[in-house]
């Protein structure tokens, strides 16, 4: 669920959460914010991949920007590299998050090539085992936005919640704004 505006008011550069998170980031920013509740109702899984998709307020032209898309009402698109190369996420579990209730897996260390394509894929599996998230309520997960990751289903009536915010030390061009901005 694509939620940047649900989340505005967290995001005040003084909030305790944004200072703490700064601590961890220094000179990194919160540029979009995604929540997540995945229950037998509300389930899904997601395949190997890299997340390679910046939010922005508005479709705007620029160079080395591409493939456009709207999702939830808000403008994503491929950055150039420089600014995944400088994104990281944060996962902040609000609930316990175990395989059985739709954990993320990840490849650790997947994070510098681009993954193209299913050869490359299982090229970066056979060089990596995967990982599966396990946490307690309160915990965070700090990850370079490009691991390679993915999301496994929920098996469980126990609801499963998180809340990630993505952070890059990147100004966009002129024109461009981040679509979460203090």
């Amino acid at each position: 669920m694509w939620a940047t505006d649900n989340f505005q008011h967290l995001f005040d550069p003084d909030s305790a959460l944004i200072v703490e998170l700064s601590k961890l980031l220094p000179n990194a920013r919160p540029v979009r914010a995604t929540y997540f509740a995945k229950s037998l109702k509300d389930n899904w899984s997601i395949g190997w991949h890299q997340d390679r998709v910046i939010a922005v307020k508005e479709r705007v032209e620029a160079k080395g920007f591409a493939n456009w898309t709207k999702k939830s009402g808000v403008w994503h698109c491929e950055p150039p590299q420089r600014f995944l190369d400088n994104s990281t996420f944060i996962r902040i579990f609000l609930d316990d998050e175990t395989a059985e209730r739709g954990a993320m897996q990840f490849l650790p260390r997947s994070h510098p090539t681009k993954i193209e394509g299913q050869n490359a894929i299982d090229e970066c599996l056979s060089e990596r085992e995967p990982q599966t998230t396990t946490a307690k309520r309160g915990d965070v997960f700090v990850a370079k936005m490009t691991l390679v990751h993915k999301s496994l289903p929920s098996k469980s009536e126990t609801p499963r919640r998180v809340l990630r915010i993505d952070f890059c030390d990147q100004d966009l061009p002129p024109g461009l704004d981040w679509a979460l901005t203090a």
